[in-house]
């Protein structure tokens, strides 16, 4: 993988109305990008399926913000204590925790809790839109 620069403002107004379209670009220039997003923080974007894959089973890679090299403003604002969860966690601790939380994302719980969280899901959006707009 080389990372390149993307041939196109990738957070901007062509993302929006054709994400596809930009991803294609992306894929066929190079599959590695270094890019900023529109806060300026720097981001890699992999596009193509086995590199990411590959990018997600690397260890010298890492979810764990406490691994990370960046300073200012692209630090977590968040405590830490918030900021650790699941979708920021390695091995084994995400693998452990995974394993404790995958039963109750099953397609058939999931599938048994559906009128329920539609249910919910209505309750909240016809509150908001009962609320006066300022």
């Amino acid at each position: 993988m080389s990372p390149t620069s993307p041939p196109t403002t990738l957070f901007d107004s062509d993302l929006m109305s054709d994400p596809h379209g930009v991803y294609d670009r992306l894929r066929q220039a190079s599959p590695v990008h270094c890019t900023t997003t529109p806060d300026g923080a720097p981001v890699w974007v992999i596009t193509r399926y086995q590199d990411v894959r590959a990018a997600l089973t690397d260890p010298r890679l890492s979810l764990d913000k406490a691994n990370a090299r960046t300073v200012g403003r692209y630090q977590s604002s968040m405590p830490p204590e918030l900021d650790a969860h699941l979708l920021n966690m390695d091995p084994p601790d995400h693998t452990r925790l995974r394993r404790l939380v995958a039963k109750a994302f099953t397609a058939r719980h999931v599938e048994n809790r559906r009128l329920r969280i539609q249910a919910s899901t209505d309750e909240l959006l016809n509150a908001t839109t009962d609320q006066p707009r300022t």
